[in-house]
Formats: structure tokens, sequence, C-alpha cells
């Protein structure tokens, strides 16, 4: 990495590429990496990893309050790549370079559902009437005065801030078709709306911890809840106007529309793994993946005190290993047969399955076992 940076460098490129043994091909910035704002700390390595941004420090001990590697998982790439999956892929990637992870924390998080066939405007009308009640101390509409196009509004700050906008004029104005093909195929039911409306919280530390979330994976468990609470408790829309005056808001009852949203985000956001169509955005080699695992395989039988003499030798010591995972014949059979359930559905997710008369016999003997 040290050489890849300086000869990005030396071309005056922003940066460049380099084969990592063990992992595959990675993109190593001409400079370094800051995280935590333009005051925050200075990792040495910036890479990006499948387009995923990883900032890694040159220490090998690990501290209580500085990482050493930090990950930037934007909206795209979870749009792209599934936020979990991207997750689980860049996790396996950082242990795949020769790391182990001590600990993790989560520093922000963007929780958004999209709407489609929902004008923004319609949320808007009630926004401007000031049919809402909320927790934050500022609001604003998003309203283009010369070209009078009204894009959706914002209320609150960090920690705890909420924006509603018109998600299908940005995306037409902001992004490449790339995105726009993804946000078809994964947000609008792969029909192109006349209208799209995106709600979208974003939450820093302050207030996730407020919600009992500290990692990647406490996220995961708990964003549809809280979603709900946040659509109800700090920002909501009432179905007729709100008495300030006599300070009776909390008699007010909250919008039918916006229940239906927010009771809808404990579904939507509530841990349910979809599979990904992929969206054409140019081929990624599986290489990369079996070069992943191999890595996992390496530090396996690192561990274990394995010391193959030759690469043969290492491929048939990790198919044993591969073939003895379990305390017991039993369990043993058990574990593979639930892999290989786990790997069929894999394979008719992206229909690549071929008939079979003996599928039905087949799913039975897996339930089974």
């Amino acid at each position: 990495m040290d050489e890849a940076k300086a000869k990005a460098q030396e071309s005056k490129k922003d940066d460049g590429l380099v084969f990592i043994p063990e992992f595959g091909e990675a993109i190593v910035g001409r400079a370094g990496y800051r995280w935590g704002g333009a005051r925050g700390q200075h990792m040495e390595f910036a890479l990006k990893i499948d387009g995923t941004e990883v900032g890694i420090s040159r220490k090998t001990i690990p501290q209580a309050n500085a990482p050493n590697i930090a990950v930037t998982q934007t909206g795209r790439d979870c749009l792209l790549n599934g936020g979990r999956e991207r997750y689980y892929e860049i996790r396996d990637a950082i242990e795949a370079l020769g790391c182990r992870i001590v600990w993790q924390k989560l520093s922000r998080a963007d929780l958004a559902i999209d709407v489609a066939g929902l004008s923004v405007e319609i949320l808007q009308d009630l926004f401007e009437k000031r049919q809402f009640i909320t927790r934050a101390k500022r609001a604003d509409s998003f309203h283009n005065r010369a070209t009078d196009k009204r894009t959706g509004f914002h209320a609150g700050r960090a920690p705890c801030y909420l924006t509603v906008y018109d998600k299908l004029f940005e995306c037409t104005k902001q992004h490449k078709s790339e995105y726009l093909n993804a946000m078809i195929s994964r947000r609008w039911n792969g029909v192109r709306p006349n209208a799209a409306t995106r709600i979208e919280w974003q939450l820093r530390r302050a207030k996730l911890r407020d919600f009992g979330v500290s990692t990647p994976g406490d996220l995961f468990q708990r964003s549809g809840v809280i979603f709900r609470k946040l659509m109800i408790q700090q920002f909501r829309f009432t179905e007729g106007e709100v008495d300030r005056v006599n300070k009776n808001q909390s008699r007010s009852t909250i919008h039918p529309l916006w229940y239906e949203i927010a009771h809808a985000a404990v579904d939507i956001l509530g841990g349910a793994v979809a599979d990904l169509t992929p969206i054409e955005r140019g081929t990624v080699p599986p290489t990369r993946s079996l070069k992943t695992a191999r890595g996992h395989l390496k530090s396996a039988m690192l561990d274990l005190g394995f010391t193959p003499r030759s690469y043969d030798e290492f491929v048939e010591t990790a198919n044993s290993l591969l073939l003895e995972i379990g305390n017991d014949e039993i369990e043993r059979r058990v574990e593979q047969e639930a892999f290989m359930h786990e790997y069929h559905k894999a394979v008719v997710a992206r229909g690549n399955n071929q008939p079979d008369e003996n599928e039905e016999q087949q799913q039975t003997e897996r339930r089974a076992a």
C-alpha cells in the first residue's frame, strides 16, 4: 500500500490500483484518510474496496477510542449492494487483509423509506399549514422562489435530523443513470413512478445511543422500531389544525398517511434480507470472493497450527476442515445440509436453478435433516 500510494503521488493521480496478496485488487488514494471531520483522526491509507471508502491506520494495537479502521458506507453503497450485505462484505474484506476486528462503533446512520407514487407536495402542504407537532426547534421548507419549485422540507438538526424530499427530482437532476436504474429496480417496484418521496432520518451517535444502538448489528435489529418512534414522537403530521394557543397539541390525531408510513417501517426496515437483483454497473470478478474466502481459510489454519508445505496440501487441508465442521457425524451432516439448503435458496433467487423432477423429495429430505 505504501508503494501504491507513492506511485500515485509521483504521477499526480488521485489514486492507484494495488494488488494485495491473499485479497485481490484495491484502489489506494494518494493522500490519507480523515475520520471525524477537519480536526478528526488522520489515517495513513485511504482505500476503495469495490467502491466503498475504507481508512486504515498504520497502528497495529487496538485502542479504546481511536479506530484503526474506519468505513464510510454511503447511501449509494446501500442501494447498489444492500445495506446489510455490503456491511458483511466489507467485514470479510477487512479480515481478509489480515486484520482482526476487536470492537466496532457506529457513528452515524441514515434510516430512509421511499414511497413511490406519493408527491412530496402533499406532505409539504401539511407542513406549510403548520399541521404538525415536533420536538425540533428548527424546521423549514425547500421552496425555490425563482422557479416556484417545492421539493420538500426538513426539521431538526444533529444529532437528529429529518428531511423529506422529492426523490424522483433528486435522482434525475443529481445522479447518473446507474443510480436511477437502481432506484427503479429496488425502490420503485421496477417502474419509474410519476412521483416519489423519500422520508429520511439522519441520526448521530448521541441519538443512536438513546435507542440502545452502538454497533451496526444493533441497528439492523432495531431500525424499524426506531423509525416508527421518530415518526410518532419526534415529528408527526396531524389530521387537523394544531391548537398551539391553548397548548393542546397532544390531543391532535396523527395524520392517517403519516401513521401508515410509520408503521410500515417496522416491516420494511425490520431485518428481512431480500435478494438484490444485479444492477448493470460493470462486472466484479468472482475471484475477489474466492480470494477473500481463501484469506479466511488461511487465518483459520494458522490459528489451528497447520503449516502446509504446498498449495495442493493447503487446499487438501482446507477441504478436510470444511468437511469436519461439527462435533459428531450427525451434527456435521445437519450442518452440511443446512448450508446446502441456504445455497439452493440463493441459486433459486438468482434464477440459475434448473427444473428437477426430484426437487420436492429433496426439499423434504432437507427439512427432515
